[in-house]
């Protein structure tokens, strides 16, 4: 892989002056294809008896860290759906660049233009006038969520003339900067006993996996799940049923419970932290073209 940062200007813009929310969001690593390099459709006008070829193109990726958590040394992409008899020269693989996440100095994060490969040579039978070839780009990286949310802690909801605040559920729609969404939170409160069900998502339209060791191609059983990395109540550890968390249909639901004391109910700050694997996927198609010079 030929870094390409220094040729074409990399996404690194931005004052410092932004104000908006650095853990909002639902996306984390995108990647996509640099118009032109290569064309949509290519020319092979090298020809032999049975073959003809294109002269050598430069090929491109754009890679960009849209969310809140910093990229290094943690992914690779996987380029796939090409005959190594008809492309020459394509990478399969090539590990992706350390990328800093949203910050107040870089409110849209850090992107990267990588060129892959300078001669990409794509080839067709002499007796085939034109096909297509789709190439796919998938991303693999390790990511993480954080998610910080104000909740009412109530120890004895039978009492309620001096408490500050009710315990009631809440909603998180926006993301917290990151693919995988803690999107709520469910209160059960009893005596002494607060029941927290916590609902994560996957938003990010990829796919989720419990770590990139498999990539490109996890295990069935390894897919959809989620590492519960810490939940904490205003900086204390608290009581979860797992740490690992199985989604199903993109949605899970985490369990966790706080033992309290005295009578009046509080505000406090519930903060998580997970982590997972992530694979997020890019495709283009490419038409290959025959023009015979001989």
């Amino acid at each position: 892989m030929i870094s390409a940062c220094q040729l074409i200007p990399s996404g690194q813009t931005g004052t410092g002056t932004d104000t908006k929310d650095i853990y909002k969001g639902k996306e984390g690593v995108s990647v996509s294809f640099v118009s032109k390099m290569p064309p949509t459709t290519v020319y092979a006008d090298d020809c032999t008896d049975e073959e003809c070829k294109t002269s050598p193109y430069a090929f491109y990726l754009k890679i960009k860290n849209s969310g809140a958590h910093s990229l290094s040394s943690s992914g690779s992409i996987y380029l796939s759906g090409f005959n190594t008899a008809l492309v020459e020269n394509m990478p399969k693989t090539f590990n992706l660049p350390d990328l800093s996440g949203k910050s107040r100095e870089f409110p849209d994060g850090e992107e990267s233009v990588e060129k892959i490969d300078e001669d990409v040579v794509f080839k067709i039978p002499k007796n085939t006038d034109t096909y297509d070839l789709t190439l796919l780009a998938n991303a693999c990286y390790s990511y993480k969520t954080y998610s910080t949310s104000q909740i009412c802690v109530d120890p004895d909801p039978t009492r309620n003339s001096d408490d500050a605040c009710f315990a009631s559920d809440i909603k998180m729609s926006d993301g917290q900067g990151a693919p995988i969404a803690v999107s709520g939170v469910q209160i059960d409160s009893s005596l002494n006993r607060v029941l927290l069900i916590i609902d994560i998502k996957n938003v990010g339209g990829g796919k989720v996996i419990k770590d990139i060791s498999e990539c490109p191609s996890p295990k069935l059983s390894s897919q959809d799940i989620v590492n519960i990395e810490s939940v904490k109540l205003a900086g204390e550890e608290i009581d979860c049923k797992v740490t690992e968390l199985r989604m199903s249909d993109k949605e899970g639901k985490l369990y966790c419970s706080i033992d309290t004391t005295g009578t009046s109910a509080y505000y406090s700050l519930l903060e998580l932290t997970l982590n997972y694997g992530y694979i997020k996927s890019v495709a283009s198609t490419i038409s290959v073209k025959q023009i015979d010079s001989r």
